[in-house]
């Protein structure tokens, strides 16, 4: 993580005594807008940005899901650096995985697909985890889910996805 130089940097800081940390809003060079949170209690250490999540639905809560491109559409607000893609479901999948595939303007973002394992309920216990292709992404790039594969004797219902970084 690289310090900041005061000298060529410019924000406003806000301090939170609840949680004793410091966060520093970058107003002015090539970071403008990008939320820091400093390492140390006292500002004087390195400085990282404040990751967040853009979530979305991709399905209600109790219908089985069915394979299918485009199932979503929806816009990034920003540019952002995507770091991890995660998904969750309502009911688990049985028999066989539940996959799925992000695209970015028609795209795939994955080299491997987020996988739900049978009996699972989310792809951060999977035993093949999603590689990240693409990562960058510009204020109102559409990305779109494709369901891949659903459970083989009973498919998963009440899809989310999940893509966390931060803004660029």
């Amino acid at each position: 993580m690289a310090k900041l130089d005061s000298t060529t940097i410019y924000g406003d800081l806000t301090v939170n005594s609840n949680t004793n940390t410091t966060n520093l809003n970058i107003s002015s060079g090539a970071t403008v807008g990008r939320y820091w949170k400093c390492n140390d209690t006292y500002g004087g250490g390195s400085w990282s940005p404040i990751f967040e999540t853009i979530s979305f639905a991709c399905s209600d809560e109790t219908t089985a899901l069915a394979v299918g491109t485009n199932v979503i559409t929806v816009r990034i607000p920003y540019n952002f650096l995507l770091t991890t893609v995660k998904a969750s479901l309502t009911t688990a999948p049985v028999g066989s995985n539940l996959i799925i595939n992000i695209k970015k303007n028609g795209s795939s973002i994955l080299s491997t697909n987020i996988n739900i394992d049978p009996t699972h309920k989310t792809s951060k216990t999977s035993t093949t985890q999603p590689v990240i292709s693409t990562n960058t992404f510009s204020d109102d790039d559409e990305i779109t889910v494709d369901i891949v594969q659903i459970g083989s004797s009973t498919p998963g219902t009440g899809l989310k996805v999940y893509l966390i970084g931060h803004q660029n």
